[in-house]
């Protein structure tokens, strides 16, 4: 009895000791995160890639989904390159529980496999654990200039905050995060009663009908306004348009209207045409030019946020806001959304 009372002891003592370690070790990460302002922790550290652009790449995931970087920019995003080795497969899952943590105040993850797993069934089971994971025959750690282990953290303006190498202790990755969080917090949420009435005021040039009209003419409708900066073909906005198209076939046209607009500095004849080039007067969609002379700029940049392009706003019937696309939102329209919000 008294061997395992003193055995108990020796545990509890070690245990404490080992506890007060990893307290040191992390105070020790802590300021010198605080000391560096964020830009070095120590000497592995990449001084060259501190504060240059992300590359603008597409990543082909492992189980066939295609991101494009870009797409998330807005988010922070943290990028984690592993051969997905034992040892490691703490860490990643790790990474994994932090990815859920603060994925309400824009987090991104993905995994890199450098040169790692193949065996299908050994895939399997790690997407099971962490995802989602990219299949990187080398190209994509060039890119960034890593290795297997390396992390690296894009703010969201779409730079490079920190690339750190051979990183062994993942209570960084945490430490990092929160303070891009604290430097770049999350666009404040939308004031829907001074959207609503910014898009009531809101005039355009109608490029199929040839008049002018007003948001607020339209009565009595459920309204799907789709706002774009400009033209870019290949962007999301190919993709917007498509699905804008198909959902325009389930509607009545006595009940709904899709309109979209263009901003400032847009060309009418030029929108005219590039509509007509991709078949849109063939559909039940109002295509036209903000009339910028008839509206304040705060009014304009209420709707026109450089922060969702494009961007979809919903009202109902009797002019109320039902739905506004921000970042986080972005990737909830598709085609069954806008049909569900017909409901």
């Amino acid at each position: 009895m008294g061997l395992f009372i003193f055995i108990n002891i020796i545990l509890v003592t070690y245990n404490s000791l080992a506890l007060k370690q990893k307290r040191k070790e992390y105070q020790k990460l802590i300021q010198e995160l605080q000391l560096s302002d964020g830009r070095q922790f120590n000497q592995n550290i990449s001084f060259d890639f501190y504060g240059s652009p992300c590359p603008d790449i597409i990543l082909n995931s492992i189980s066939g989904e295609k991101i494009e970087l870009r797409n998330l920019a807005g988010n922070v995003i943290l990028i984690r390159f592993s051969r997905f080795y034992r040892k490691d497969l703490s860490n990643l899952v790790y990474l994994q529980h932090i990815a859920d943590k603060y994925k309400n105040q824009g987090l991104s993850l993905i995994f890199i496999n450098s040169l790692g797993i193949h065996d299908k069934e050994e895939i399997d089971k790690i997407i099971s654990i962490v995802s989602p994971i990219i299949e990187d025959d080398g190209s994509i750690a060039a890119h960034f200039n890593a290795f297997p282990e390396d992390f690296i953290i894009i703010d969201r303006g779409f730079n490079i905050k920190f690339k750190y190498q051979l990183q062994k202790k993942p209570i960084l990755y945490n430490e990092a995060i929160k303070w891009i969080f604290k430097e770049q917090p999350l666009p404040n949420p939308v004031n829907g009663v001074e959207l609503a009435n910014s898009i009531h005021n809101l005039a355009f040039y109608d490029v199929f009908k040839n008049i002018r009209r007003k948001v607020s003419e339209v009565r009595n409708k459920r309204i799907f306004l789709t706002v774009f900066t400009s033209i870019c073909t290949g962007c999301e906005e190919s993709n917007r348009i498509d699905q804008l198209k198909m959902f325009s076939e389930s509607i009545n046209a006595n009940e709904v209207e899709i309109i979209i607009l263009y901003g400032k500095g847009n060309n009418i004849e030029a929108i005219k045409q590039y509509a007509v080039l991709n078949d849109w007067d063939e559909f039940l969609i109002t295509i036209g030019v903000v009339d910028f002379n008839e509206m304040t700029e705060k009014d304009y940049y209420q709707i026109f946020q450089l922060e969702t392009d494009p961007k979809t706003i919903i009202l109902n019937p009797l002019g109320d806001i039902n739905f506004v696309e921000i970042r986080k939102t972005s990737k909830l329209i598709n085609l069954d959304f806008l049909k569900n919000q017909l409901k």
